[in-house]
């Protein structure tokens, strides 16, 4: 995935790279305005913008996430499909109108929950969540359900707290869709397209 960052003194650019055993690790190089001239243009498809601001309230950077090229995931092994993955299509979550492009299952939750966190709205007092009647919790400050056994596949967020992924595409879909409602943002939608 690569971002930009508009900055006062320059562009970032950044890529996350997944290197192995230390994880997703961003690199980039720094690109001052004078070094960009008239002639340099590009192109981009923007999948997400996020602005920063500073303690005074004033714009201090804005954060474009750009798409990625697909992403196929290929079956592990002959005649096995890749459970959960469906890697012949090409998923958009929708929440109240910004598109995130190119979701592979797990990541229809993970968006609807950082999206919440982003605006500010799924903070660590609100956990435990729970969207089912059974003995699991979605969201957690730990990787552990309500009946103490550990999360099967614990995705840790940017504020912290642990939710559960699980699950198979279409439960992603319910629990995205009860979890946005818990907190009024009822603007939700997947759109598939077969590649």
């Amino acid at each position: 995935m690569a971002k930009i960052v508009f900055e006062r003194d320059g562009i970032h650019v950044k890529e996350i790279v997944d290197f192995p055993i230390i994880g997703h690790t961003e690199v980039g190089d720094r690109i001052s305005y004078g070094e960009i001239s008239e002639k340099d243009k590009l192109t981009l498809i923007i999948t997400r913008i996020v602005p920063q601001f500073d303690e005074d309230n004033a714009l201090r950077s804005i954060e474009l996430t750009l798409k990625d090229e697909p992403t196929v995931i290929q079956p592990s092994g002959k005649g096995k499909k890749c459970k959960g993955q469906h890697p012949h299509k090409r998923r958009t979550v929708i929440i109240e109108g910004i598109e995130y492009s190119d979701k592979i299952g797990n990541e229809i939750l993970i968006t609807a929950a950082e999206y919440l966190i982003e605006q500010g709205l799924l903070k660590a007092e609100d956990v435990p969540i729970d969207v089912t009647m059974g003995p699991r919790h979605l969201i957690n400050d730990e990787k552990r359900h309500k009946n103490g056994k550990e999360f099967s596949q614990p995705k840790q967020r940017s504020n912290g707290l642990y939710i559960e992924t699980h699950a198979s595409i279409e439960d992603h879909k319910k629990y995205s869709r009860r979890l946005l409602e818990k907190f009024k943002v009822y603007n939700f939608s997947v759109k598939e397209q077969n590649l």
